[in-house]
């Protein structure tokens, strides 16, 4: 999670506060910046935190048979 979001949401930064000001001569909108990195931020927790809680309850992600104990059913 760390990794993967890290290097996604760096990739962002530079596009958005630099890059994006030396491609098109225009900053980009603070709010509009924000708001894309919360929204994203929330999603990716979401995502893991689901994932997480899968292996918590003792899924095993490298095999292929899913343990139903999460849902319940």
């Amino acid at each position: 999670m760390v990794m993967g979001v890290a290097s996604i949401f760096g990739v962002f930064a530079g596009t958005t506060t630099s890059g994006l000001a030396k491609m098109t001569g225009r900053m980009m909108n603070e709010t509009l910046g924000q708001l894309h990195f919360w929204l994203n931020l929330h999603r990716h927790l979401l995502h893991f935190h689901a994932v997480s809680l899968l292996g918590l309850v003792g899924n095993v992600r490298r095999y292929s048979a899913f343990v139903n104990d999460f849902t319940g059913r």
